[in-house]
């Protein structure tokens, strides 16, 4: 069975799989890039995250993060908060209070892939069928 593609099916493939290819690139360069959890807290305003990764502590089984997790409006903290709560965490850790460890967010990631490529495809059929329907008017 062939399957037959027009041009605008072709160009809205190959800019589907350039998309892919984009974001795994992107969480292979961070991935590759990551370091050491006493870098990462020393670090002027640490963001103790990079796209798609973030640190988990494995003893308590929870994620490590200078972000405020209580008030989900108000998640940004400034550096000065963030440098102070960097610092505690590398205070507990070298105490051994904690085990950081890297945790890929996985649905963040296919999230990134699949979310964007869905709103284009469903977006360019949905703009066709627009303007196909504002023409038929003038007929």
């Amino acid at each position: 069975m062939k399957i037959r593609l027009n041009g605008w099916h072709r160009v809205g493939v190959i800019i589907s799989v350039y998309w892919v290819f984009f974001v795994i690139g992107n969480f292979v360069i961070a991935y590759s890039e990551i370091e050491s959890f006493e870098e990462a807290t020393s670090r002027n305003c640490p963001l103790l995250s990079k796209p798609f990764l973030s640190w988990y502590d494995s003893k308590a089984k929870k994620e490590i993060s200078v972000y405020d997790k209580e008030n989900w409006f108000t998640k940004s903290v400034g550096c000065g908060v963030a440098e102070d709560r960097a610092k505690v965490f590398s205070e507990q850790y070298q105490r051994g209070e904690i085990e950081p460890e890297v945790k890929i967010q996985y649905m963040g990631l296919i999230g990134a892939i699949v979310v964007p490529v869905l709103i284009l495809w469903l977006g360019v059929y949905a703009l066709v069928r627009l303007i196909k329907w504002v023409a038929a008017g003038f007929y």
